[in-house]
């Protein structure tokens, strides 16, 4: 009897697995060597930190493209922690995160997936994929933009004009990429929880800035990721509140996002919304939240409509004046004050140059646009507002609102019909973005449309899955 040895063979490594950490190693220790050569060729400190960055983003696409888009989203417009002028053009750190997010984003777009999981460890096994038609309208309202930048004004309103300041929101709309490429990997589902996470944090960030602000540790000012009033309300705001206003809106009408973690989250949020004293985001949720359940009240469980319920109570006793007479919740009150009637002199300026002629209605004054503010409010030259429809109606017409109105719309609905709790959850989002950019510009800035964009992508995914009533 003869005994047969089968040859020794290397080991293979099956395929979609992920490289092994010598491999990883390898890379990290090339990128390294590449920095080196390159900081000591042009003596260039600034270089040797992009190749650095590089370095780090390709050996890690995933931790690098969580934590830069996280940032891109959560610091506050304005209030950079980095900026350096190169050629004439003031770059940021936030500039450098769209960058790093991009590329890790390509990165993990080329990487061989592993078995499916999703960086909180569950698992989203139904289809979450962006159609043509959602990058068809997702994409319209850039394109537009672009073409309006190109055709020359009209109207007689313009005193200046800044079309690269505006042409520079386009950044936003390079965060599609990793959005996609995180939908594809990991699903809706992880985008949307990340979401949640974000407005969490900016939560526990407002929580801590009330707290070091009122017992003197540290003095009214602007930083990064929050600003600390020195005005007799002491309010404090956070960056990414819109994110804040989608998240309150998801965990109030789903319960399936967070989990048993739901209850201690949506205290957290209560308590920003507390400590940031705007009228705007209570209106906006109430709004969310209101609007999802009179379009789905018997698809909604009993205690969604219990909770809902409470807090639209709530809001209205605010609103009303009734739990805090005069305070800043007290509509009527605020309208009466410097805020309400800054808005208002916002709107009669700018809806006078946007109605000046029926052309000027359709395709606005022109991307750029700046106008002179004469009032007892608002006496300066200014290319935007409060109201996000109105800039936009300013830069690009009725034909631009509409543009940037209904991908959104478009993706609500068919996620309210399609998506499940979930998805009724972000449709109510959606409509609470909607109503809070009526009178605050978060929209109307890089870190915020990229949030909306976030939330564009989460909703438009769950309204492509399989239907399904739950």
């Amino acid at each position: 009897m003869s005994l047969r040895v089968a040859p020794l063979r290397a080991p293979v490594r099956p395929a979609g697995t992920r490289p092994t950490a010598t491999a990883t190693l390898v890379t990290v220790a090339a990128c390294l060597v590449a920095l080196v050569v390159g900081a000591v060729a042009v003596r260039s400190p600034l270089l040797g930190g992009i190749l650095a960055a590089l370095a780090l983003t390709v050996a890690f696409p995933w931790p690098v493209l969580v934590a830069s888009l996280g940032w891109v989203l959560l610091v506050r417009p304005g209030a950079e922690l980095v900026n350096v002028e190169l050629g004439g053009l003031v770059l940021t750190d936030v500039d450098a995160a769209v960058l790093l997010t991009v590329v890790a984003a390509l990165v993990v777009a080329v990487w061989p997936d592993g078995r499916p999981r999703t960086l909180t460890g569950t698992v989203d096994v139904a289809p979450t994929v962006l159609t043509s038609a959602d990058w068809l309208w997702v994409l319209a309202w850039p394109v537009w933009l672009v073409a309006r930048a190109v055709l020359p004004e009209v109207g007689t309103a313009a005193v200046g004009s800044a079309a690269l300041v505006d042409l520079r929101l386009l950044e936003a709309f390079l965060l599609l990429v990793p959005l996609a490429v995180v939908v594809r990997r990991r699903g809706a589902l992880v985008v949307v929880r990340g979401l949640v996470a974000l407005a969490a944090l900016a939560s526990v960030i407002a929580a801590a800035g009330a707290v070091a602000l009122r017992s003197g540790m540290v003095g009214p000012g602007e930083l990064p990721v929050v600003n600390l009033s020195g005005a007799a309300a002491r309010d404090v705001r956070p960056g990414a509140e819109i994110v804040v206003v989608m998240a309150a809106v998801v965990l109030l009408l789903s319960r399936r996002v967070a989990g048993r973690a739901r209850p201690a989250l949506v205290a957290l949020l209560g308590l920003e919304l507390f400590v940031s004293q705007t009228l705007s985001m209570i209106l906006a949720v109430a709004a969310g939240v209101g609007a999802t359940l009179l379009a789905g009240w018997n698809k909604a469980s009993l205690g969604v409509r219990l909770g809902a319920a409470v807090l639209l109570l709530v809001a209205l006793a605010l609103v009303s004046g009734v739990l805090d007479p005069g305070g800043r919740y007290d509509l009527a009150q605020r309208s009466e004050q410097v805020s309400g009637q800054y808005r208002l002199s916002e709107i009669q300026t700018m809806t006078a140059a946007i109605t000046e002629t029926p052309l000027t209605t359709l395709v606005g004054p022109g991307v750029g646009t700046e106008l002179a503010f004469a009032g007892e409010f608002v006496n300066s030259v200014k290319r935007d507002s409060h109201d996000v429809y109105l800039t936009i109606a300013l830069k690009t017409g009725l034909v631009g609102v509409v543009l940037f109105v209904v991908p959104l719309l478009r993706a609500a609905l068919r996620a309210f019909r399609r998506g499940g709790e979930v998805g009724r959850a972000l449709a109510g989002a959606c409509v609470a973005v909607l109503v809070v950019s009526l009178t605050v510009p978060w929209w109307w800035t890089v870190n915020g449309m990229g949030a909306v964009l976030a939330l564009y992508v989460a909703t438009a995914a769950y309204g492509n899955r399989p239907r399904t009533t739950s």
